[in-house]
């Protein structure tokens, strides 16, 4: 795998001004419309256990949502508002490298597209560069 370089994107934060956010554009395949959709702004968050996915993009992407594992989720960036989610293993693609990748799907619309460490992250080297790039290069063995 070529490396990949994400751009972070600038937000405005309540506290500190504008913030560098590490984001990444990721593709996740849809088991009903047969096809990748590109998702843009993905948070990389290395202190997610799992990756997580909102409940419209989630239902665009299984066919029943409710018929895995439950989990109750919540966390740093996820603190004001925990949720329930299942568990679902999904085809991800990041450039041209495939991979199955467990998420969450939340019940609920209030969490941001997580990429986190489970099965996604760590498959490889990355490298955050002084909150400006992230780079991404697969794993070799």
């Amino acid at each position: 795998m070529t490396p990949l370089t994400f751009p972070c994107a600038t937000i405005s934060h309540p506290l500190f001004g504008q913030v560098n956010r590490p984001t990444m554009l990721l593709d996740l395949y849809s088991q009903f419309f047969r096809r990748w959709f590109r998702l843009s702004d993905v948070l990389i968050d290395t202190g997610a256990d799992l990756s997580v996915i909102p409940l419209r993009l989630g239902e665009a992407l299984v066919p029943d949502v409710e018929l895995r594992t439950p989990l109750y989720l919540g966390g740093a960036v996820l603190q004001d508002t925990p949720f329930n989610a299942y568990i679902h293993t999904i085809e991800a693609r990041l450039g041209s490298f495939q991979f199955p990748m467990p998420v969450a799907i939340a019940l609920t619309q209030t969490p941001p597209v997580i990429f986190g460490r489970l099965q996604a992250l760590d498959r490889f080297h990355v490298t955050f560069d002084h909150g400006m790039n992230v780079v991404f290069t697969a794993r070799v063995g």
